[in-house]
């Protein structure tokens, strides 16, 4: 019985002192760390958007292009194990 109880009593030390480990005090990275402290990054000032004065273009379509070209795309060989169907 005292043995049993030793026995015992030496898990619940191990799992105890796993719970105080983390990336600080153990070769766990601070990625994988799940108690970590998380640094408070606020805000930064800066408004939202490009940069002041700069003028966006976007290309139009035309009326009549000079080539048109169809491309068949077979979709059964997209990455996955199922084909893809949009």
């Amino acid at each position: 019985m005292r043995m049993l109880f030793n026995v015992l009593f030496l898990i619940i030390q191990a799992l105890c002192h796993k719970l105080n480990i983390n990336s600080l005090n153990s070769s766990k990275a601070p990625s994988l760390d799940p108690k970590r402290q998380k640094p408070n990054r606020g805000k930064s000032g800066k408004k939202p958007g490009g940069q002041e004065g700069r003028t966006f273009a976007t290309l139009q379509p035309v009326e009549s292009p000079d080539v048109i070209e169809n491309i068949k795309v077979d979709r059964t060989l997209y990455p996955g194990k199922r084909p893809f169907f949009p």
